[in-house]
């Protein structure tokens, strides 16, 4: 005898250009399956998540794989079906000319006018029957249920301006009996009954921010064809569910989503080479600091050429060790910086992990493309075979394969991501998935170097980043050798704002001791003064000139000597006049020129010209008689070093980090 299925098979949820389709009850299956499994293989997201809701681990899995299971209940509506009208035809023996209304608003009305009573009427996860403003009494499960539906990257708020007709338009009584069945279905199976208590409205509304990203990141897996093949024949829930979560487990493995172990605690030399036999004063401490239990703010600052981010290595090694974070994001104020910072990552990242362990290392801004190295680490996957759904939502499948190759957004939830700081800002701000870049630093160490260098707007976002990671748990780490009193005692504030600590308990100091170490968390403040490294303490000579004569002079005197010089100056016409300049004076002398305002190929080719050419590993036949004119893309976080040093007239600060590159290295 045939069996008969409920009616909510009559529904595809996904299709491919070949004539394929998925049912939705699967597709929605098979998100909560990558919900699930990505939980269970990460403990460290779900500890971090539980904590958030004040909630232990089992529950958190238990609540979070069901409301993932009902991310696209929008799909149920007419409107959508529609979209598809032979499917349509064949699947409900129905056809109509619909305007598309966005299927995430949909699940949002679905949830508001229909499911939320019919929870209310069953008993289902403690709702009850609304009285008056909805936004008024909003409960948990509805902050839960807006979290999930709003999977394509921004609030389904910002789409409940296309709903214009009465519920029963989109969801007639059938659909909605449909919906009904699939969701006592879904009830029964997730094992959610066992919940006796949803935690409080308040922390599900915190945990939002991390929830939201979390739906979009199993969304995206889900909706991949590599790992979910199409799957049109009814069969019971109970028996694709094991199906599911077998893909879900392929998935998640092939993208890069499982955590690697950490290595042991080593030494300098051990993590970074011969070179660092001997640690710094700052390193040192790093090395002995106790850790607390709880997250912390780490300031260090330092001169120039001390170590520093050496030292913060030391420091997110010693927490992903002691304290169970699973990797780390090294935030720069430039792409040029960031370049070089990926450099010196990918010779010692894997240090950081276990023997045989695959850390995933990724470089974010906006043209990582053209880094060779970047292109060489990319992993590709196959081009997505679905099509849009014509709602103006894309399938998630080419997001999904997009993402694994090459969005700046992966960098965020790989495990070392190297990066300038407004790929991390944007979780603060109201751009499209920034709720995954939120849920990708869940868990990291934050660490963000030059944190001086940011003017106010940047700096403002740079502090509720600050404040957004503290409260989910988040350790951060800040470098800087000239950062001001009061930017220092605002990124502190921050952070306690974030863990819940009254900021008037920061002791605003007055010590004027340099190189510092700050820590702050909730077991109190320290302030460490350090001694600085020997090697780098100097004393820099500053000689006023006044004509270009008397630079082009001092010039003349370097190239004789067989020495090295960098002019900075404080714009691009400035530093291209001089640069055509000299050279129309000097045809026989090496001049370089490097600006942010070149073409982006030909900039990164300067770049890494710049830094062999001066860096640590530049010989004096490299070096001999070599000029560059630059602007400011130098002055900060690039390991470069001059003989000789012209600077136009600048804020103190500035001045500081440009001598920075002054006998920066020691060298015969």
């Amino acid at each position: 005898m045939k069996m008969k299925f409920p009616t909510y098979y009559h529904y595809w949820g996904k299709t491919a250009n070949d004539g394929k389709y998925h049912l939705l009850p699967y597709h929605c299956l098979d998100v909560a399956a990558v919900g699930t499994v990505l939980l269970h293989r990460n403990p460290g997201v779900g500890r971090r998540l539980a904590g958030i809701l004040s909630i232990d681990e089992t529950m958190l899995t238990t609540l979070a794989v069901f409301f993932l299971g009902l991310h696209d209940i929008g799909k149920f509506a007419r409107h959508f079906q529609a979209l598809q009208p032979e499917l349509f035809r064949s699947l409900q023996d129905d056809s109509a000319e619909l305007n598309y209304v966005r299927h995430d608003a949909l699940g949002a009305l679905l949830w508001k006018l229909c499911l939320r009573h019919y929870c209310a009427a069953e008993g289902y996860l403690g709702v009850a029957v609304l009285s008056g403003r909805r936004s008024a009494e909003d409960t948990s499960t509805d902050y839960w249920m807006h979290t999930v539906v709003g999977h394509h990257g921004r609030p389904v708020t910002h789409n409940e301006q296309e709903i214009r007709a009465p519920l029963s338009d989109y969801f007639p009584a059938t659909n909605q009996q449909a919906v009904q069945a699939f969701f006592d279905d879904w009830y029964a199976l997730s094992g959610v009954s066992s919940v006796s208590k949803m935690p409080s409205a308040l922390l599900v509304k915190k945990a939002s921010w991390w929830l939201a990203g979390l739906s979009v990141l199993c969304d995206w897996l889900g909706s991949n064809q590599d790992f979910f093949s199409m799957v049109a024949d009814p069969m019971p829930l109970e028996e694709y569910w094991p199906h599911a979560l077998e893909q879900a487990e392929r998935a998640i493995t092939q993208a890069g989503m499982l955590p690697s172990s950490t290595a042991p605690l080593q030494g300098l030399e051990e993590l970074f080479g011969e070179s660092f036999k001997n640690p710094t004063p700052l390193q040192a401490k790093c090395l002995e600091l106790p850790l607390y239990s709880d997250p912390g703010i780490y300031l260090l600052e330092d001169v120039t050429g001390a170590g520093k981010t050496e030292a913060a290595l030391i420091l997110a090694h010693r927490l992903l060790v002691e304290r169970g974070y699973s990797g780390l994001y090294f935030a720069l104020p430039t792409m040029a910086t960031a370049n070089a910072m990926y450099d010196r990552m990918g010779k010692v990242y894997r240090r950081l992990y276990a023997e045989g362990a695959t850390p995933s290392l990724v470089l974010a801004h906006g043209a990582r493309r053209l880094n060779d190295g970047f292109r060489d680490a990319i992993t590709h996957y196959p081009d997505s075979a679905a099509i849009g759904y014509g709602d103006n939502t894309d399938p998630a499948q080419a997001h999904c394969a997009a993402w694994l190759a090459d969005s700046p957004k992966k960098s965020l939830l790989s495990e070392v991501g190297v990066g300038t700081v407004d790929q991390a800002v944007l979780g603060v701000l109201p751009a499209r998935h920034q709720s995954l870049r939120l849920f990708g630093l869940l868990g990291k160490v934050l660490i963000i170097d030059e944190v001086h260098a940011y003017e106010a707007y940047l700096f403002r976002l740079l502090n509720a980043l600050i404040t957004f990671h503290a409260a989910a748990g988040g350790s951060v780490i800040l470098l800087s050798a000239t950062l001001p009193q009061n930017q220092r005692y605002k990124l502190l504030e921050a952070f306690c704002h974030g863990f819940g600590r009254q900021p008037t308990a920061l002791q605003r100091t007055s010590n004027k001791d340099y190189p510092l170490l700050t820590h702050v968390s909730a077991q109190g403040q320290q302030e460490l003064v350090l001694a600085s490294r020997s090697e780098v303490c100097r004393k820099v000579n500053v000689k006023r000139i006044d004509e270009f004569e008397q630079a082009e002079s001092l010039m003349v005197s370097v190239v004789e000597q067989g020495k090295c010089l960098c002019w900075i100056r404080n714009t691009v016409h400035d530093a291209r006049e001089a640069y055509r300049e000299l050279k129309l004076r000097h045809p026989e002398w090496d001049i370089d020129l490097f600006h942010a305002r070149f073409a982006l190929g030909d900039r990164l080719t300067i770049e890494e010209r710049a830094v062999n050419r001066f860096g640590k590993k530049g010989g004096e036949s490299e070096r001999k008689g070599q000029i560059l004119i630059a602007t400011p893309v130098v002055e900060q976080s690039l390991d470069i070093d001059f003989d000789e040093m012209i600077s136009d007239l600048a804020p103190v600060d500035l001045i500081i980090q440009r001598a920075g590159r002054l006998h920066r290295h020691c060298r015969l």
